[in-house]
């Protein structure tokens, strides 16, 4: 992916820093219906139920992943780097991985470990991950984009290090988006990193087609530009409120945010009838997330 010149972009010190203090952000602004912290993992910036529906994707996407790995064996490692809220890591759990997870967002790790005591989980950057495995798997879902290009190349030769011999990657990311903490790489370039790391692909699914939803924000990009009151950039997804917690929800803002947000409700439902056909086709038309394996040469 081609990086803007003209976009400030966060360093490693940034970035660590941003998640850090977005943990802090989220603990304060916890909604108790959201039990596994989408709105922290996801789109924080974004209502429960739109999270709701990026966690249903990803959950399908990585479902069918599972399915293409080899079964674990009695002994099976596997690290959940990112592990956010422990959906990943139990997961693994449930399908024989002794599981080994690690954040940097203390809240969310301490969440964990009073969720699931039979995982062990740290605090920290997966760069500087105390244990090193071997490991037979190592899955990060919209992790490793958030780091800046030089951390990737580390952190990825950091997994080969700690690879079991024909061991794989499991990674779903981003290949479409860029900002300040946002890095992510073309299908071509995610490939090419972990090849230059000793890794070989073996599996590329696309998901988060988002159809309807992404037409849904050209729409009322169009709309705005049209009306001339509001550019575009305003009209993106962070528009729409940060945390929904339960005193935002009581607030919901003006006739036309509420507007926009049942439209967009719409269109998040009109998703959840398509995302599943495009995901079992895999298309090869745009899609915002792409789902690979990797495995260790």
């Amino acid at each position: 992916m081609t990086e803007r010149s003209d976009m400030q972009r966060f360093d490693w010190a940034q970035v660590r820093s941003y998640w850090e203090t977005h943990g802090k952000l989220w603990r304060d602004a916890a909604n108790a219906r959201d039990v596994d912290a989408l709105q922290n993992v996801c789109l924080p910036h974004e209502p429960l139920w739109l999270n709701e529906h990026i966690g249903r994707i990803q959950r399908l996407q990585f479902r069918r992943m599972l399915k293409r790995l080899p079964k674990p064996g009695p002994d099976a490692r596997a690290l959940d780097v990112g592990c956010g809220s422990g959906r990943w890591s139990a997961l693994l759990s449930e399908n024989g991985y002794r599981v080994t997870g690690i954040d940097l967002q203390e809240s969310l790790v301490e969440l964990n470990r009073r969720r699931y005591p039979h995982i062990t989980f740290h605090c920290g950057p997966a760069q500087e991950c105390p244990d090193r495995g071997p490991y037979d798997l190592i899955n990060h879902v919209s992790v490793v984009q958030h780091l800046p290009f030089d951390q990737q190349d580390i952190l990825i030769a950091g997994f080969r290090s700690m690879m079991k011999p024909g061991g794989c990657v499991l990674a779903l990311e981003d290949v479409r988006s860029q900002g300040p903490h946002v890095f992510a790489n073309t299908i071509a370039g995610w490939i090419g990193r972990f090849g230059r790391a000793g890794f070989e692909c073996l599996t590329v699914r696309r998901y988060d087609y988002s159809l309807v939803r992404m037409g849904f924000y050209g729409a009322m990009g169009a709309a705005g530009r049209l009306r001339g009151s509001r550019s575009s950039e305003q009209l993106k997804p962070e528009s729409f409120g940060h945390f929904d917690s339960p005193a935002s929800a009581a607030n919901p803002g003006g006739l036309l945010r509420r507007m926009r947000r049942g439209l967009l409700r719409c269109a998040v439902w009109g998703d959840d009838l398509v995302e599943p056909m495009l995901v079992r086709l895999n298309p090869s038309i745009s899609s915002c997330h792409c789902a690979f394996i990797f495995r260790a040469k």
